[in-house]
């Protein structure tokens, strides 16, 4: 976490096939998780030689658990930071869906399967890999070989995947995303936050969930609806002195 953080087109992480990789910027020290006598959480902090810093976490919960980034400007410029976060599950089986027939979006108020969003795979003659924008379509993104934008936007940043039995389901989600992504030849699903340009001394703290379910993906619409109401899920940002 997160796959590629990128900042005032500087590329700070770049993990490709998993290898940590650092690319543009380097940083001051490699980083190492750091794990909970219970190993319900695991966290990292990086700062970067042009006075940048990422902090990551991931908690487990009671059927859920919680992604954090934390991104810092400890540089003399302003900059918009973006993250890259690729949520794999081709090591979950059961939960592979390489048509997208269960995995579903949230588009104009009705629950979608990825697979019937326009254009469909079938019309692609391809592998699904699709990218979905959230509140309006991806209108800047074009096709290519591989993947393509949708005709239709989401609603909001939570997409979800069933296993093929249908007795569990899960839940990808960012506040304030500006897209997602279902991938089916590498089987991933992604759903990226929005950050708020960053003056000199700010930081920004963004929080996201993965959902579980054994009672179908609406109970899961449900939670994800109250954490944005009560803000468990949220992009802050603080000012030098760590107000709001």
């Amino acid at each position: 976490m997160p796959e590629t953080f990128v900042a005032n087109d500087q590329r700070y992480i770049w993990q490709p096939r998993g290898a940590h990789c650092w690319a543009t910027v380097q940083p001051e020290a490699v980083p190492e998780w750091s794990i909970a006598e219970d190993e319900a959480e695991t966290r990292y902090h990086v700062r970067f030689y042009d006075g940048l810093e990422l902090s990551a976490g991931v908690t487990a919960g009671d059927r859920e658990i919680e992604f954090l980034y934390r991104i810092r400007n400890g540089t003399d410029a302003a900059l918009r930071p973006s993250t890259d976060s690729c949520f794999m599950i081709w090591n979950a089986p059961h939960f592979i869906d390489r048509r997208h027939e269960r995995t579903f979006v949230w588009t104009g108020g009705a629950v979608r399967k990825v697979r019937e969003l326009k254009p469909t795979p079938e019309e692609m003659k391809r592998f699904s890999w699709v990218k979905i924008g959230v509140g309006e379509p991806l209108e800047d993104e074009v096709s290519h070989d591989h993947c393509w934008p949708v005709q239709e936007p989401a609603d909001h940043g939570l997409l979800c995947v069933q296993s093929r039995d249908g007795a569990h389901s899960i839940g990808l989600a960012w506040p304030d995303a500006n897209r997602l992504m279902a991938r089916s030849s590498i089987p991933c699903l992604h759903s990226e936050p929005v950050y708020p340009s960053l003056d000199p001394g700010e930081s920004v703290e963004a929080v996201g969930k993965l959902y579980f379910s054994e009672d179908g993906i609406s109970p899961i619409l449900n939670r994800f609806r109250a954490d944005l109401e009560s803000a468990s899920l949220h992009v802050k940002r603080f000012g030098p002195t760590g107000d709001h």
